[in-house]
């Protein structure tokens, strides 16, 4: 049995290379977002297209969301922006795609100002340049998306953290399980928990193996911010796009 440290290196070798070559790829997200309890509950329903790539000097694969339709009703023409900036980047483009991704977040069900609620967000632990922010523990094995899988349970311990509000110079410590394949570090399922004040946010992702691609994509994640926000998304249709970029976008926030 691999030890943890070399279960850590399988890991960001998985991710180095998973970045790349993930890269391009488009999902589209059907999300169901849900605030309130008992009669009280309101819901939204949000599709987007979600696209994955990998910037230089990102230190990670990064997921931006454009949605389409709101509960039914269309948002925008259905034209593939964000492919269009992404195939033929600029810097003007790619402030572009970021501000695509708070747009999007602005459709967000609920009070909480948020765009890290992207299944590509727990990916950012076991990036190699990132590993050294968090204490690992081995959880042990268990299977996973029908693979042996080692779970590894971490907790961020330096700030400034991966995730924070900049507006008001706040930390979120971020916390959770990821499940790796053994043999070869791909990541089966994240749970990560956002130690916000004064509740938390949770959110888990499961990974599944499309053979068209040959690749481990998202293919449904589950959220809750407390007090009595929720949410469930699914992914489907995964296709790719040609990609080639050199700015540096910043990670969400």
């Amino acid at each position: 049995m691999p030890s943890l440290a070399e279960m850590l290196e399988r890991a960001g070798e998985y991710i180095s290379t998973y970045e790349r070559e993930a890269s391009g790829v488009v999902l589209e997200e059907s999300y169901w977002q849900f605030t309130g309890a008992g009669d009280q509950v309101d819901s939204r329903l949000l599709q987007s297209d979600f696209v994955l790539v990998s910037v230089p000097g990102g230190k990670g694969l990064l997921g931006f969301r454009d949605a389409f339709k709101v509960d039914g009703a269309s948002v925008r023409d259905r034209d593939a922006r964000l492919e269009k900036l992404f195939l033929h980047p600029t810097a003007s483009g790619l402030a572009q795609a970021e501000a695509v991704l708070w747009e999007s977040a602005r459709y967000n069900l609920g009070p909480t100002k948020r765009n890290y609620n992207l299944p590509t967000m727990p990916l950012l632990v076991v990036h190699p340049e990132n590993q050294r922010r968090f204490s690992f523990t081995d959880r042990g094995s268990r299977t996973v998306a029908g693979r042996r899988a080692r779970l590894l349970a971490f907790d961020e311990k330096d700030a400034p953290t991966l995730i924070r509000n900049t507006d008001a110079d706040r930390d979120f410590f971020l916390d959770g399980v990821v499940s790796l394949e053994e043999a070869t570090g791909a990541v089966l399922r994240t749970e990560l928990r956002l130690r916000t004040r004064p509740g938390s946010s949770h959110m888990t992702v499961e990974y599944e193996w499309v053979e068209s691609l040959s690749l481990w994509l998202p293919a449904r994640m589950t959220e809750s911010c407390e007090p009595s926000q929720r949410g469930s998304a699914t992914y489907r249709r995964p296709r790719r796009f040609g990609v080639t970029t050199e700015e540096k976008i910043t990670p969400p926030q």
